[in-house]
């Protein structure tokens, strides 16, 4: 190849890739390729050079471009150079084009007539060149033009050209599919090409076409079958052999789009699993690429509807590629584990020592892909060992995004599975204290909320000493130098609200703890200090005692600062601390982040006062957007006796009248005049009406007035105040119920345990002799204990452990009877029924059992006389009148609100988080396919209660697999969260 490159190319060319070649430095070629830029320039515009030396210039001008240089002054030479009649000058013009250009390039336009009429050149090399520069620049815009020239050559005779036919019209679909969307059949066709470069075209196409929309395609699943058949038999030629396997990348080809057929399919995947095990039989695992075949087969037969041979099978090759000595077998092996584990447990437990093997390993690809598989096998018995294990690896790396992935994970299984509140808090704070900056701010407040609200189970020595240990655990955490400033967020709030109860605190100590905070951190955040301002004012108000001489310099320096926030807290500060200790406990009440208040966002109460002011002559209030233009007194009347807002009082203002006006100003001389007339009417007019004004805006004071009581009311009402878990078997709800829509009854653990307690029991013979347990193999019983593929364990896995508090029931009592249980089933029948519907209660209507819940109770409360309202007028709005998204969503007087700091840019405590309540989606994906969720059946979740008071039946992550009290249990819903 030298030889004839030596003997084509002119010897300047060969110069200057030898002199490129032998630069030492960036400076030396740049000096070269800028040289023969400038010599290009002038040749390339010179009409007296011959086609040939053309060519070459070309080619110089693609070697300047590739070394990164500005090439597009000769451009338009390579378009040129397309409507050669030459063959070898026209493929280098096609060839220069498409590496100089792109399909959306200006200059494209002008090769589209060439490319059409070379598609219909009877020269098939000329036809094969138009293809694929085609598939390279035509753009939406080119394609309708070309797409009938490329549908035309493919019948051609010359097996070459149908199959850049077929690859050209894929790369039209890909950037016009609604241009080639009608002659999608011709891939069919092509499918049965009898050339297999031709057939295997038409399966890229396919490929791409099945994985957006396979139900198409269904019909052509036994034609894949067959093809694949073929190849695994060695029936195509041997020159699509690679390393003694037949056509391996064919192979793939097809087994990815039959595991797109077969997903969910019972039908389909049944013609499928005689060709897999077949690949299966002959996958030889002594070089690469049959390890890639038998790693594709294992995860296509992991997709389609499962058979429990070739799952046995696909375990199997699994267990050969952990035993395997080297790390991208291992690799793909906890992949495959991880994709066989989805729809059976029990092969996790039979490989628990090489899934030990690999978490122990020093790689930290292979450690991080082995967290990932503990992470879909965490079930409640193990998620102490594994979120342990998970921390220790948080610990260790330094890639940020690993360490995100991480906390992600950490969080959601705590949230789930946690055994208790106090490791939950245990957990979270380990987490922030190591990758704080990573976490989420809604863990913190989720974190908040939980020791806010307790248990939920009413027991308030359990609430008690849950947050004593937390205020012990968060004054041991200051003793260390540096903390996140997410977790002192945390602490600030945890000491101002519960400081006091821990009995080793005082208020004076608690003050002082929370100024070093302050002055240890040398950037403190302006969210921070109101932080600790608003903790400081709660531990005041408490205690009963002032401001401290440590903290005063804290408050005069935060009301000098340049946050306007800041100072506002600080003032509040000092302005509640002089208050009498009445009216400081009803502004400050101890213990009350959880309840509910009643908000009028209409500040109806006012009305009285603004009466008052009107009728002073002051102007009323007019919204920003209608500020410009004269305001209709005469309508104050209307608006008063409620009659909307105060556009409705300028009926005659369309928003037009808004807009910004270019009218040149008046002349000042001119205007004097006019202004001394128009104040002297004005005056007579405010003198007319100021009666009017005072009747009609006094009614309006009086009628709204009334309906407040003259303040604000807290709803002391006894709904429920705190989400947690639902309350153990046969405890009833007491939380009265605003509507007479009946609620379905929430399942109980005997419910539950039907199916389990009606199956026959196992006699298993105890060894006689046990041996004793390496570390090793107790750190796999911790892990893979629970792992089992019966029905017993699996059963025993979908009740809520004893140690756990219980979820918090339904608010509302039912009076709908409860459907029978169903028949247990075996394992292989839920095995081999993943798809079939569940039909062990009718279906309901999913909004109806939503009708009529509340968060507090909805009975009209009786109004306050205005003259009970506080002596000093204070306003508790004043202080946290910041709604947050969430209450913009329901009515103010049903939320239950903590009450923060506002305007804080860490949230809202109602907002969902990592593994919240969320609303459950039609259909659960899980074990290969699309499970129906009959909306008629209560789920009850496991794990930790419910973190949201307006969801508290919702279940705790909304991609995991619900477990149903009407059906048998599912011996995979475990592995499936």
């Amino acid at each position: 190849m030298a030889q004839g490159m030596k003997s084509r190319a002119s010897k300047e060319f060969l110069e200057l890739v030898k002199a490129i070649g032998e630069c030492k430095s960036k400076a030396e070629e740049d000096a070269i390729v800028v040289r023969e830029i400038e010599s290009l320039k002038v040749r390339l515009i010179d009409s007296q050079v011959d086609r040939v030396k053309m060519k070459e210039l070309l080619l110089r001008l693609l070697y300047v471009d590739m070394l990164g240089h500005d090439a597009s002054f000769g451009y338009i030479q390579a378009v040129k150079m397309c409507n050669e009649p030459s063959l070898l000058l026209k493929k280098v013009g096609y060839m220069t084009t498409a590496l100089f250009l792109d399909h959306s390039h200006e200059l494209i336009i002008l090769i589209v007539n060439t490319l059409q009429q070379d598609l219909r050149n009877d020269n098939h090399l000329i036809a094969c060149a138009a293809l694929t520069a085609s598939a390279k620049l035509a753009s939406a815009e080119t394609i309708p033009a070309l797409v009938q020239g490329v549908l035309d050559l493919l019948p051609h005779p010359k097996e070459l050209v149908r199959k850049k036919a077929v690859l050209t019209l894929h790369a039209f679909f890909q950037r016009a599919p609604d241009c080639v969307a009608p002659h999608l059949p011709r891939f069919r066709q092509m499918l049965c090409d009898k050339d297999p470069s031709v057939m295997n075209a038409a399966l890229c196409a396919l490929h791409h076409i099945v994985a957006s929309d396979p139900g198409p395609y269904k019909s052509l699943v036994p034609s894949f079958v067959n093809i694949l058949k073929q190849v695994v038999e060695h029936r195509l030629p041997k020159t699509y052999n690679y390393h003694r396997v037949p056509a391996p990348f064919i192979q793939i080809k097809l087994m990815k789009i039959l595991g797109y057929l077969g997903h969910s399919d019972r039908q389909y995947s049944e013609h499928m699993y005689a060709v897999l095990g077949e690949v299966l039989r002959r996958g030889d695992s002594h070089n690469t690429i049959g390890n890639a075949l038998l790693y594709e087969c294992v995860k296509t037969i992991t997709t389609i509807y499962p058979n429990p041979k070739l799952l046995e099978s696909a375990a199997d090759i699994t267990a050969r590629f952990l035993r395997s000595s080297g790390h991208n077998l291992k690799y793909i092996g906890i992949d495959a584990l991880g994709a066989v584990v989805r729809i059976n447990s029990k092969y996790a437990v039979e490989h628990q020592m090489a899934v030990i093997d690999c978490l122990e390993d020093p790689d930290d690809t292979l450690k991080r892909k082995t967290m990932g598989l503990l992470y879909q096998m965490t079930k409640p018995g193990n998620v102490e060992v594994i979120v342990d294990k998970m921390v220790a690896f948080l610990k260790t790396t330094s890639d940020p995004h690993v360490k995100e992935d991480t906390v992600t994970k950490v969080i959601s299984l705590a949230e789930r599975y946690a055994p208790s509140n106090q490791w939950f808090v245990r957990t979270v704070n380990d987490v922030l204290e190591t990758a704080g900056d990573l976490v989420k701010e809604v863990v913190a407040h989720n974190l908040m909320r939980l020791i806010a609200e307790g248990a939920g189970d009413e027991d308030a020595d359990a609430d008690h000493e849950l947050r004593v240990s937390a205020v012990e655990s968060y004054m041991e955490l200051l003793k260390k130098p540096k903390l996140p400033e997410v977790l002192l967020k945390i602490i600030c709030w945890v000491l101002g609200e519960y400081g006091l109860l821990c009995p080793n605190s005082s208020g004076p100590q608690l003050v002082t703890t929370l100024v070093d905070v302050v002055e240890r951190q040398a950037t403190a955040s302006a969210t921070l200090k109101a932080y600790v301002l608003s903790a400081i004012t709660k531990v005041c108000a408490q205690a009963k005692i002032g401001v401290p001489a440590d903290a005063e310099e804290l408050v005069r320096a935060c009301s000098t600062s340049r946050s306007v926030d800041l100072q506002q807290r600080s003032h509040e500060l000092q302005t509640l601390l002089e208050l009498p200790h009445d009216a400081l406990v009803a502004v400050l009440p101890s213990d009350s982040s959880c309840d509910a208040m009643e908000v009028d966002p209409e500040l109806s109460f006012l009305g009285s006062f603004v009466a008052e002011a009107l009728a002073n002559g002051h102007a009323p209030y007019v919204p920003p957007e209608e500020r410009q233009g004269a305001f209709d007194l005469s309508a104050l009347e209307g608006y008063a006796a409620g009659g909307g807002s105060a556009a409705a009082a300028r009926p005659g203002h369309a928003a037009s009248d808004h807009a910004l006006r270019f009218q040149a100003y008046d002349n000042p001389m001119d205007s004097v005049p006019q202004m001394a007339q128009a104040s002297g009417a004005s005056k007579a007019r405010s003198d007319a009406s100021a009666t009017e004004l005072s009747d009609a805006f006094g009614a309006l004071g009086r009628a709204t007035t009334g309906s407040l009581g003259g303040g604000l009311r807290l709803n002391t009402g006894d709904g429920p105040k705190r989400w947690a878990p639902p309350p153990a078997p046969g405890a009833s709800s007491a939380a009265p119920s605003s509507s007479n829509t009946p609620a379905p009854t929430p399942p109980t653990a005997a419910q539950h345990a039907a199916p389990a307690q009606a199956a026959p029991q196992r006699i298993v013979r105890a060894p006689e002799q046990p041996k004793a347990m390496t570390e090793k193999e107790k750190l796999a019983a911790s892990l893979f204990g629970g792992m089992g593929g019966g029905s017993s364990a699996n059963t025993a896995s979908t009740t809520r452990p004893a140690h756990v508090a219980p979820t918090r029931a339904s608010p509302k009592p039912s009076s709908a009877p409860a459907a029978p249980a169903p028949a247990p089933k075996s394992d292989m029948d839920l095995l081999l029924d993943l798809d079939s519907p569940s039909s062990a209660a009718p279906a309901a209507d999913p909004f109806a059992t939503l009708e009529g819940l509340s968060l507090a109770d909805s009975a009209p409360a009786a109004p306050v006389p205005a003259s009970s309202a506080p002596a000093g007028g204070f306003d508790l709005a004043s202080l946290y009148s910041v709604p947050s998204p969430m209450q913009y969503a329901t009515p103010m007087h049903h939320q239950t609100s903590i009450h923060m700091p506002p305007q804080m840019p860490m949230g809202q405590l109602g907002g969902n988080g990592i593994g919240l309540p969320g609303v459950m989606q039609p259909h659960q994906v899980g074990m290969g396919g699309a499970i129906p969720v009959n909306p008629g059946i209560h789920i009850q979740p496991a794990g930790l209660g419910s973190m949201s008071s307006a969801a508290n039946n919702a279940p705790m992550n909304p991609n995991a697999l619900p477990v149903a009290s009407a059906k048998a249990p599912d011996p995979f819903q475990d592995l499936l969260g």
